[in-house]
């Protein structure tokens, strides 16, 4: 009589061992692309912020006219963003090019003059605004399950939507 053995066999273990390495690799996998989602959802609510402060200092602008009323400094271009980016802009805009808009740098000072958190930005890193459009665009930009970077609040929604 042949007696039954009870207990695990050899390919039991190695079947079980590859099956949690494969849960284990998917689950890490899941963990990233939720980090990665945050991230991104944390920069558009920062500039969502940046951009309600943008509304009001404008509406006041507009009942007084002085250009003092505007935050930040002036400046004239803003080299880093690509091509498709500005066309996402001009888009936004309307039939005005890019280079014909006027921008606003904002750096820490400037948050914390508006009663924004100064943590927003990074070292060395700003906002620039366009106070006619709302438009924000983030010098540190970041690139969202694609290789390119975006730096607009514009260029950041469109990516996020279109990718989800």
């Amino acid at each position: 009589m042949v007696k039954k053995e009870k207990g695990v066999t050899l390919v039991t273990l190695v079947i079980t061992i590859i099956l949690l390495g494969i849960l284990a690799g998917v689950s890490a996998n899941t963990g990233y692309s939720v980090i990665k989602d945050m991230r991104i959802g944390r920069i558009i609510a920062n500039m969502t912020l940046v951009r309600a402060k943008v509304e009001t200092i404008y509406e006041q602008y507009q009942f007084s006219e002085e250009e003092e009323d505007l935050v930040g400094t002036k400046v004239t271009e803003i080299g880093f963003l690509s091509e498709e980016e500005k066309k996402l802009i001009e888009e936004k805009v309307g039939n005005t090019e890019f280079a014909n808009l006027v921008w606003y740098e904002w750096n820490a000072s400037d948050l914390r003059s508006q009663g924004l958190d100064v943590n927003l930005l990074g070292n060395d890193e700003k906002f620039y605004i366009n106070y006619e459009n709302s438009e924000i665009i983030y010098s540190k930009g970041t690139a969202y399950r694609t290789k390119i970077k975006y730096y607009s609040m514009t260029g950041l929604n469109y990516i996020y939507i279109n990718n989800q």
